[in-house]
């Protein structure tokens, strides 16, 4: 058992020292993680900022069908600054959808 041991202490030590000597493979193993992985984060969280305000800066379109049925909803949603409010006091058949789009 004590020689098998020592044999593949030995292999792990020479492919350990192989690895070590080669400069590429220690290159991607270090250097390309500690200067990708920070640049994908930045670039990241840039990107959803920038989708953030964007988002944040569009006015939502409401239509509003029978708003004089709930007044107290209705200016509720007409004082919000984020809402764009179509007010529509007809009733369209509920089985024409193409109407409402």
């Amino acid at each position: 058992m004590s020689g098998r041991l020592r044999r593949i202490t030995l292999l792990m030590r020479r492919e350990l020292l192989d690895v070590l000597r080669d400069r590429r493979t220690l290159f991607g193993v270090l250097v390309v993680p500690v200067l990708v992985y920070p640049l994908l984060l930045f670039g990241f969280s840039h990107l959803m900022m920038r989708q953030t305000a964007e988002v944040q800066a569009r006015t939502s379109r409401i239509w509003l069908i029978g708003g004089d049925e709930a007044p107290g909803l209705t200016a509720q949603l007409e004082l919000a600054g984020e809402l764009s409010v179509t007010r529509r006091d007809d009733r369209p058949d509920p089985d024409d959808v193409a109407t409402l789009l």
